[in-house]
């Protein structure tokens, strides 16, 4: 209800159970449009959940790592907001917050040739944080 701080700003947190999870928080800053389109990737929440450059600090490669593979491609917006993520995207620079279920069912994101079980660590939320960066 926004009483908790002293502005009224509200605050949201959520819960990732998990025994290796990749628990760092990182800020991915606001950014222009270099390309027409943008790169996708799969989002593993174990460490590291993403290597490369052009998302911060947080995400560059360090000695061992090799750097992360698009999986596809889609349109590119003029410009992004920055937003914040964790083992799930956050909020983004604007207030706007996005939550996630973790359901069991096999109705997870797969890419189209991907076959493994829900048990060997599926990938998550591969759109989630281009919303944050558009919305």
């Amino acid at each position: 209800d926004g009483t908790a701080s002293e502005d009224g700003s509200a605050y949201a947190g959520m819960n990732a159970d998990s025994s290796n999870a990749d628990v760092r928080l990182a800020y991915v800053p606001t950014r222009s449009s270099l390309t027409e389109r943008r790169a996708v990737f799969t989002s593993d929440l174990r460490y590291p959940r993403w290597v490369g450059f052009g998302r911060g600090e947080t995400y560059h490669p360090q000695p061992g790592q090799n750097l992360s593979a698009p999986v596809g491609h889609i349109p590119e917006t003029s410009g992004t907001f920055g937003y914040f993520e964790a083992s799930e995207p956050l909020m983004n620079d604007q207030g706007l917050g996005l939550g996630e279920s973790s359901c069991s069912s096999m109705l997870v994101n797969r890419l189209p040739d991907d076959d493994t079980s829900a048990d060997e660590g599926l990938p998550t939320g591969i759109l989630d944080t281009v919303t944050l960066m558009q919305l």
